[in-house]
This record gives C-alpha cells, sequence and structure tokens, in this order.
C-alpha cells in the first residue's frame, strides 16, 4: 500500500513544488532504500509514476509521464533547444543520473530520442524550395540547427538522407534531399566548386548543397544517399542548359564571345578550365555531343569530328593561316582567358576532342569539304606548302591518306591551275622544255616561287608522281604516236626521239634500250 500512496504524493507535489522547481520536485523522487524492508519500494514507486505526468517536458513546458520523455546524450544537449517546438518531450531541467539509472532499475526505463527517431520526425517527401524563414517546421529555420540536425541523423552510420528536409542550397533556400524541385541536390569537391558553382552553373545555384554543409559533411559525404556527386559525366550532360542547345538548334551554333548571357567566352574558359582537372583519358564520352569548340566563322563546333576546327600553334605562318581561311578550313579562335584555357585543356587532354592542326588532321577537312573554292595561286601553294612539309609524317609505314592526297586537285601546275595527281599525264618536270607535239601535259610547279624545288621529293618520294625524264618522254611519244594526224608530226616527234636517246640512256639504262631496240 505503501507505493501507491507515495506515487499519489509525487503526483500532487507537481503543483506545490514542481511548478516553481521542477529540479527540487525530482529530490523527491526515491532512487533505492537502505532499510532491508523498503528495498524494493523504490521501484515500486517509480513503476507506480512511470505513467503519470510528473516530469516537465522542454515541449511547452507541459507536464508528461516518464514513459513519454527522450533523452539525449550530454554531448548532443543542443539539440533540446533546436526541437523545443516539435513536440519531443526532453525533461526540462534534465533528470539526476541516479534517477534515469533507478527507472532503468526498475524496469521502466526512459527512452533515448535516437538519430532514427530524428530521420523519422522530420521525413518529408516532397520538395519544399522555400526560404529557412518559411520553413515548415522551426527546427527548420536556422542553417546552424539545419547542421546540426543533419550531423545527428547521420551520427549512427545511416547516410540515407532521401525525404529529410535539410538541404540548404547554394542560394540559401531549403530543400528536401532526394525530392528537390531541381530533381536532385548535388554536391561539388572544393577543388572544383568555384568553377561548377559560380561559375559554369552560377545561373543555377538551387542544383548545389551549400558551402557550408559540404564542408561540415565532408568526411562522409560521398556515402550520402539522395545527395549525389557532381561527377564529370553529369557536368558534361548539364551543360545543354547554360548552353542553351539542342536537337532542334542550328548548327554550326552561333555565338557572340561577348555577349552578356551564356555561353560566352567567360562562360567557355571556365568549361575548358573544369575540363582539365578531369584525369588523363577520363573526359566523359557524351562530351562529343555538345558545339564548345569556337571556330573562327562565329561558331560553335562539336568536337572530336572531322569538321571541328582544329587548333593552329603559335608557329603556323600567316600565309597559311590565311589560305586555309580561303578554303574554309575551321580553326578555332580563342583570346585571352579562353585562348589560355584551351592551352590548359590541350596540355591535360591531347588531341581528345580538340585536335591540332597537323597535315592528318588537314587532309580529313579537306575531304569533308564539299567544293574546293576557286583558284587562286598564293592560297594554293601556301596549302601545298604545308602538306609538303611534314617528312616525318611522310615516312610512317601505317600512312593512310596517299589515295586522299592524289584525289584532292590542289596542286598547282606551270600553268597557274589545279590539278590532281590520280589523273593521266601529271607530272614532275623533268628539268627540260617538253616538245610541242607532246601534247597537253600538266606539269607541277615545284614550289611557291618559280625555280623553287621544296616540293619535288614531297611528289617522287611520297605521292609517287612520274618525273618527265627524256625516258619518260620518248615513252609518252611512242604511245601517242599512233594518234598524230599527219606525217609531219610524226617526223617530229621521231627527230625528238632520236635526238634524246642519248640523254635517256643516261637516266634510265635498261628502258632506253629497250625503246632503242622497239624503234
Amino acid at each position: 500500500m505503501l507505493a501507491p500512496v507515495y506515487a499519489e504524493l509525487l503526483t500532487q507535489l507537481v503543483d506545490d513544488i514542481g511548478r516553481q522547481n521542477p529540479a527540487q520536485l525530482y529530490r523527491y523522487f526515491p532512487t533505492s532504500c537502505k532499510n532491508a524492508v523498503l528495498e524494493h519500494l523504490a521501484n515500486y514507486v517509480l513503476q507506480q509514476v512511470y505513467s503519470r505526468p510528473v516530469v516537465r517536458s522542454v515541449y511547452q513546458e507541459t507536464w508528461v509521464s516518464p514513459q513519454s520523455l527522450k533523452l539525449l546524450a550530454p554531448d548532443w544537449k543542443q539539440l533540446r533547444t533546436v526541437l523545443q517546438a516539435e513536440g519531443v518531450h526532453f525533461p526540462d531541467p534534465a533528470l539526476p543520473p541516479a534517477l534515469v539509472s533507478a527507472f532503468k532499475g526498475a524496469g521502466q526505463p526512459i527512452s533515448r530520442f535516437t538519430p532514427s527517431d530524428l530521420r523519422s520526425l522530420l521525413h518529408n517527401p516532397k520538395s519544399l524550395g522555400c526560404e529557412l524563414k518559411d520553413a515548415p517546421r522551426p527546427c527548420l529555420r536556422k542553417a546552424s540547427w539545419i547542421l546540426l540536425l543533419l550531423q545527428y541523423c547521420t551520427s549512427d552510420g545511416s547516410y540515407d538522407l532521401r525525404g529529410l528536409p535539410l538541404a540548404i542550397l547554394e542560394n540559401g533556400n531549403l530543400e528536401t534531399f532526394g525530392y528537390a524541385q531541381a530533381g536532385v541536390v548535388f554536391w561539388v569537391p572544393s577543388t572544383v566548386r568555384s568553377l561548377l558553382v559560380k561559375q559554369i552553373f552560377g545561373n543555377y545555384p538551387h542544383w548545389f548543397l551549400n558551402e557550408d554543409l559540404t564542408h561540415e559533411m565532408a568526411l562522409n559525404i560521398d556515402q550520402c544517399e539522395g545527395l549525389p556527386q557532381l561527377y564529370p559525366a553529369s557536368v558534361v550532360t548539364n551543360l545543354k542548359i547554360p548552353l542553351r542547345f539542342n536537337k532542334d538548334s542550328a548548327y554550326p551554333y552561333p555565338w557572340d564571345p561577348s555577349d552578356a548571357k551564356t555561353p560566352n567566352q567567360t562562360w567557355l574558359a571556365a568549361v575548358y578550365r573544369y575540363l582539365a582537372t578531369i584525369p588523363i583519358g577520363c573526359l566523359p564520352d557524351n562530351l562529343e555531343e555538345f558545339p564548345l569548340v569556337p571556330g573562327n566563322s562565329g561558331h560553335l563546333y562539336k568536337g572530336g569530328g572531322v569538321d571541328a576546327p582544329l587548333w593552329p600553334t603559335p608557329d603556323v605562318p600567316t600565309a597559311l593561316l590565311q589560305a586555309l581561311k580561303y578554303f574554309k578550313i575551321p580553326l578555332i579562335e580563342a583570346v585571352g582567358e579562353l585562348k589560355a584555357a584551351i592551352q590548359a585543356f590541350l596540355h591535360q587532354h591531347s588531341n581528345a576532342f580538340i585536335f591540332h592542326l597537323t597535315v592528318p588532321d588537314l587532309i580529313e577537312s579537306l575531304l569533308y569539304l564539299e567544293q574546293l573554292p576557286t583558284y587562286r595561286a598564293k592560297e594554293y601553294k601556301a596549302l601545298v606548302s604545308y602538306l609538303a612539309s611534314d617528312r616525318q609524317w611522310q615516312l610512317r609505314d601505317d600512312n593512310i591518306y596517299k589515295p586522299e592526297l592524289r584525289a584532292l586537285a590542289i596542286y598547282p601546275t606551270l600553268n597557274n591551275q589545279p590539278t590532281a595527281l590520280d589523273v593521266e599525264k601529271v607530272y614532275v618536270p623533268g628539268g627540260y622544255t617538253p616538245p610541242t607535239i607532246a601534247g597537253s601535259l600538266k606539269l607541277l610547279a615545284l614550289g611557291p616561287t618559280a625555280g623553287s624545288q621544296e616540293w619535288h621529293d614531297f611528289y617522287t618520294d611520297f605521292l609517287g608522281v612520274q618525273v618527265l625524264d627524256h625516258c619518260a618522254m620518248i615513252k609518252h611519244l611512242l604511245e601517242t604516236y599512233s594518234n598524230l594526224n599527219n606525217p609531219t608530226q610524226q617526223l617530229e616527234a621521231l627527230t625528238w626521239i632520236r635526238d634524246h636517246l642519248d640523254l635517256a640512256q643516261s637516266e634510265q639504262p635498261s628502258y632506253a634500250t629497250a625503246y632503242r631496240n622497239t624503234l
């Protein structure tokens, strides 16, 4: 009978003592008894009051039963203040440790407020997209509180953040992990944060977790579900938004580097600075889907294709640049910060996505042209001079461009006309004036100026063009002899052959002997 009376007395003392001094009231709760007769009294009393409103809660200072209470570890006592308006009954003031132990000893333990409890309390499977001051819960209206809540939610090693309205975005708004209006909230490593959050996607701060939360969660952030990292492939996929490029956009894509809106020079420079941070060989496959290469035509091109602008090195002659412009070969045009950013990209990713101006790449660009421009000797000669200049490339065993090069009608003749090399009667001059009876022959100019020989080996050794030496001329005259219309022409041909057989003999003895025998 003593225990129920004791429990009733404690209940009555709530009004007499507790409302003015809860801590004093708690001193009247039995925690132990040294009298052997009454050694179980404390347990019986605590069992009786476990369901009675004898403890003051931090929530609106209401009095609740011990079984309704939640306890916090001392390290997390700040959560009492944060959650005091959320209906969680933390004792106020804190219960004496001996009393907490006594309840446990009586088989009526006071529950701990666990991280799982907090996650359940906060769970909100919908977007918020509001300012902190307008958050639906009081505990969500201060950034420092949200950080504390997030730390506690993950303190038990659970990093599933989906449904937790604890994502402070870069624009200061509050969102729910996994249910954001933007579809997803990304975190970004500090090494590229400025490039991505401030520069490339600066108009989209609602995509990103703010810097303070990102920093505080740094050790375990990569384990968080509902908070993906913005990896390079996702960066590239999302470039289409500030790029304002879609399947219906014109291509090549018109652009103005000085435009106030993206994509402009500053924005594109930031993109290349970011791409330069990606490890070698790890550029995303989808990079070639978007026009990011600035050409000298006022357009952006997709990289990696035959129509992509080429990157000319600083030592490219002005004459060649002018020739390429005349041929409408797209070259990268960049100045200032954009030029520096592309150079940094090329240093990290040489000949990936962007290709240097080289002979093979120029050949591919020429082959891609629908038609060649009207012949102008200066431009055509500058082009051939460049093609002939790379002897190291010409000596490669796996060279696959010879047929394509021979088919291009870009080679100047002595008559100042262009020709291809895979047609009949094209020769390298033999150092003499052919007879008029030989008819129409295409003799190649051997350099950009009269008397120059700089293209000679390019034609003969690499492209296999025959030299019109005396032996070759004799062969030509013999092959065309039957087509001569009158005896005067035939006599002229035979006379020329007779007068030059000895020269042919000195050039190619075996062939000349065969021709002599034929005659």
